[in-house]
């Protein structure tokens, strides 16, 4: 599986638990399957980068992909609410802690995630929807038209201890012609995020409450809905399913 890593520097050997816990997923290496979301990640205002370029030996190994339908927009948010800082979020911990228990899904066991990536748009609209702000509809929305890209986490010690991950070579990334395209890229999101945020909420609306209180599964759209990009798993792979089914996700309306 071909895969690609943007960066200020050339990474040869990457190191497990060699990141941040506080990222997206957690502590691991991110990657893409795609060359030019990885240059546009690799530049810097004012700063060249390198397009580092892996294969990685799937066989045997344990994949997660958040995009199957038995996943939601809900899930993806409980990770990012269990791993990242969140401006404004300790006032709402009761519920951020309930949500969790409910959605958090168990990725531990995967060698390999694959799932949207975040930024500090989604972290503004995540904070909005823990605090009842705005309704799940829109935060569905703001999955599927955001267009960050999705990214290929890995997180096992097995994918860095068994010389499964490849290092192919690399290729400089000019800060004068990646820049502009991630900056296109990022300031057409900004526009679709704050069209969201400034929109009028209707009477009836799904929120967060609302799924709580009612266990949430037959509220939301499965994530096999909401993102354009598809990723292929390797055939060699093992897919882990989530513990709960697709069937039990029909979007209804809110009586």
């Amino acid at each position: 599986m071909r895969l690609y890593h943007g960066s200020s520097n050339i990474i040869t050997a990457p190191q497990w638990k060699g990141g941040d816990e506080n990222n997206d997923y957690g502590n691991g290496f991110y990657t893409t399957n795609r060359a030019d979301l990885a240059c546009e990640w690799a530049v810097k205002p004012g700063q060249d980068g390198y397009l580092n370029i892996y294969e990685l030996d799937t066989k045997g190994l344990k994949f997660v992909d958040l995009n199957q339908e038995c996943y939601t927009a809900l899930n993806w948010m409980a990770l990012l609410y269990r791993n990242r800082r969140i401006n404004g979020m300790i006032r709402h911990q009761e519920r951020v802690q309930l949500f969790l228990e409910k959605f958090l899904p168990d990725i531990s066991k995967a060698d390999v995630v694959i799932g949207h990536r975040a930024d500090d748009r989604y972290f503004r609209i995540g904070k909005f929807f823990i605090r009842n702000d705005l309704p799940l509809s829109d935060l569905e929305e703001a999955l599927l038209l955001g267009n960050l890209g999705q990214q290929i986490f890995l997180q096992s010690e097995e994918v860095f201890s068994s010389h499964r991950l490849k290092f192919l070579g690399y290729e400089c990334v000019q800060y004068k012609e990646w820049y502009q395209k991630r900056e296109k890229r990022e300031n057409k999101a900004m526009k679709f995020f704050e069209k969201i945020e400034n929109k009028a909420r209707k009477k009836g609306e799904i929120t967060i409450e609302d799924i709580l209180e009612n266990e949430g599964w037959i509220y939301a759209r499965p994530a096999s809905e909401l993102s354009h990009i598809k990723i292929h798993i390797p055939d060699d792979c093992i897919v882990i399913k989530a513990p709960f089914q697709a069937d039990t996700m029909v979007r209804v309306c809110k009586k």
